[in-house]
């Protein structure tokens, strides 16, 4: 099971970490020994110490390992029970009064899943402390049952389809790379990462041709960082050679319930028929409702006679010219 029944070793080593640490300080790792790169077995339950403690989660570091364990906030304790609505400062306190840095826990290894960080040795794993008794370290889940629940819940491990999710469809999910052109975001329950645009991260966040790499991923990692959970809208899915490739937005999103911010589909146009992607076609009627355009505002299409509003009447916008190179609509 990669755990000691030995009590007696298990106070001299914790004894030893005592020492290593100096009696306190900052959270330190198990003791130096030879390090593996690859990951623990699922199933397995260690000992380690708790090394970094972040709003969605606690990461564990585990002796023999190099790669830290991430406990996802909802599998920390029973005594922890955050809600996506919570303030971060509130969820980092909460976890901290249960798993503060340096303390020695108990962890069961849940999942690894593939992690594309390209730094990274090339996986994630993650744990529960919950299914671990935490003063003996025995199993208290040996069949997987509470961790399955747990993971139906979104609290980590769990079936994975290979099929993509819906357009239109909102969803959880876990920040797992960063790059200059967007976010890669492992979405709960289906295997394929989901992309989201370095344009549909966050409202307040524009760029310009002259930007380079380095300052875009860098104006990025201020917005979300690894590991963090995140609301998305698929919001395009296409196929190539490699299988599905699942477009998404974080800021057609409530990052904090979850609600769909764009319930009519309206904000967003496919790279494909003149999105943020590329030329194409027209949006949809009533999709640049509210914009500013030529110094007016366009309030859309008014579905009602000019003279209804009195006998002025209020002149409608016009469409923008045709772009070179773009076919007409028709």
């Amino acid at each position: 099971m990669g755990r000691s029944r030995d009590r007696g070793h298990d106070r001299d080593r914790d004894r030893q970490w005592d020492r290593d640490r100096g009696g306190g300080g900052g959270p330190r790792r198990p003791p130096a020994g030879p390090m593996s790169d690859e990951p623990p077995p699922i199933g397995s339950i260690h000992r380690g110490v708790v090394h970094t403690v972040k709003p969605f989660g606690v990461f564990v570091a585990i002796e023999g390992y190099r790669r830290h364990v991430l406990v996802h906030h909802s599998q920390v304790s029973e005594e922890v029970l955050l809600t996506r609505g919570d303030e971060d400062e509130l969820k980092v306190k909460a976890l901290e009064y249960a798993a503060p840095p340096g303390q020695r826990v108990w962890v069961k290894i849940l999942e690894v899943s593939a992690d594309q960080n390209q730094n990274g040795p090339g996986y994630r794993v993650h744990g529960s402390m919950r299914v671990v008794d935490q003063d003996s370290g025995a199993d208290l889940d040996p069949t997987g049952q509470a961790a399955a629940a747990a993971a139906a819940k979104g609290g980590g491990g769990g079936r994975q389809s290979d099929d993509p999710p819906e357009v239109g469809t909102c969803h959880q999910g876990e920040v797992k790379r960063i790059e200059a052109y967007g976010v890669f975001v492992a979405l709960q329950g289906f295997r394929k990462y989901g992309l989201v645009h370095a344009s549909q991260v966050a409202n307040y966040l524009e760029f310009s041709a002259e930007d380079g790499e380095a300052e875009r991923k860098k104006a990025i990692g201020e917005v979300v960082e690894l590991g963090q959970e995140v609301w998305v809208k698929v919001v395009e899915v296409g196929h190539d050679d490699r299988g599905p490739k699942i477009g998404c937005s974080m800021k057609l999103v409530d990052q904090a319930d979850g609600t769909d911010l764009d319930p009519q589909n309206l904000r967003y146009r496919p790279r494909g028929e003149g999105g943020q992607g590329g030329p194409g076609g027209r949006a949809p009627v009533g999709a640049s409702a509210g914009e500013v355009r030529g110094g007016a505002i366009d309030w859309g299409y008014l579905a009602t006679r000019p003279d209804a509003f009195g006998s002025t009447g209020y002149d409608l916008l016009q469409d923008d010219p045709e772009e070179p190179g773009r076919p007409a609509a028709g």
